[in-house]
């Protein structure tokens, strides 16, 4: 095992999310090799986006890789387009990972992200005005594991190389007209190794933050109804807090694609609504103004 990328102990059973690129490919390696004594069952997910006409090959590959190691393997195919977002393709990945759990009877999902994803994904979010939970996201979430978050890039390929494992090169990540692509190539790399620390840093400062205010918030809700609360003392809080409270209820209905701009503009809204009044959040939820609570609901299809 090279001595650059320490051993992976799991407890559990799990689901293992393998695209067939380098990181996940030494993901899968590094798992069986640390758990050699271990009957732990492992389950591969491998998704096919449908963005590239010879996305196939790739779910081949894993396929095959699964069956080489004698692990179960399931997998799903969207159809999204050339011309789909980050972000559509993303969401599409995360709900297939999530109906795999429930159908693998599973709880933990463990991923490939690593140092340079937690630093690409911090500078996504920095830009896109996500702050302090943006900066953290890829640490906050307990039921997914990412146990190469420690290690840049090339600790990953030096592994694969060593180790002569055989992966599959994605040609859209060379595309520059995804935001992480451009980041990936042409300003990660240009980053110090003190850049990147002080980054890590930041992001793991953050998602400590963030757990105290978690449990801050748990702890106010704990005794009142967390769908209702009361516009009087909604209203005497400060904006800052009353963005944290917003942001913590839309959490609770799994909803997390939200910015700070928004969540300060849905803030006011819910200060100065008529009662009466429906704020939509999406096409799903929303909040019910009376005169005297806001109500988070779901809203009838």
């Amino acid at each position: 095992m090279d001595s650059m990328l320490s051993p992976i102990i799991i407890k559990e059973p799990s689901l293992v999310a393998v695209s067939g690129g380098v990181d996940s490919v030494v993901l899968l390696h590094l798992l069986l090799s640390s758990n050699i004594d271990n009957k732990l069952k492992l389950t591969v997910a491998h998704f096919d986006h449908g963005i590239r006409p010879n996305s196939d090959q790739d779910l081949r590959f894993v396929q095959n890789l699964a069956k080489k190691y004698g692990l179960q393997f399931v997998s799903d195919k969207a159809y999204l387009g050339p011309n789909a977002s980050e972000d559509d393709a993303r969401k599409a990945r995360y709900q297939f990972f999530e109906q795999a759990l429930i159908d693998t009877k599973l709880t933990k999902l463990i991923t490939a992200h690593h140092q340079d994803d937690l630093i690409e994904t911090g500078l996504i979010n920095l830009i896109r005005g996500t702050k302090s939970r943006g900066l953290s996201a890829m640490i906050d979430n307990p039921n997914i594991k990412r146990p190469l978050l420690a290690y840049p890039k090339q600790s990953l390929i030096r592994y694969a190389q060593k180790n002569k494992l055989v992966w599959k090169e994605d040609n859209t990540n060379q595309d520059l007209k995804y935001l992480r692509n451009y980041l990936r190539i042409k300003i990660v790399p240009k980053m110090s190794n003190e850049q990147r620390q002080a980054m890590v840093k930041i992001a793991f400062n953050s998602s400590q933050i963030n757990r105290k205010v978690e449990q801050e918030l748990t702890h106010i809700f704990h005794s009142i109804d967390i769908k209702h609360i009361e516009r009087e003392w909604y209203n005497s809080l400060d904006l800052t807090i009353q963005r944290e409270i917003i942001a913590f209820m839309l959490r609770q209905h799994e909803y997390r694609n939200y910015s700070e701009k928004s969540l300060e503009r849905l803030a006011v809204l819910l200060k100065v609504a008529q009662s009466g009044k429906f704020i939509e959040v999406n096409q799903c939820l929303g909040f019910k103004i009376t005169e005297k609570s806001l109500a988070l609901i779901t809203k009838e299809r």
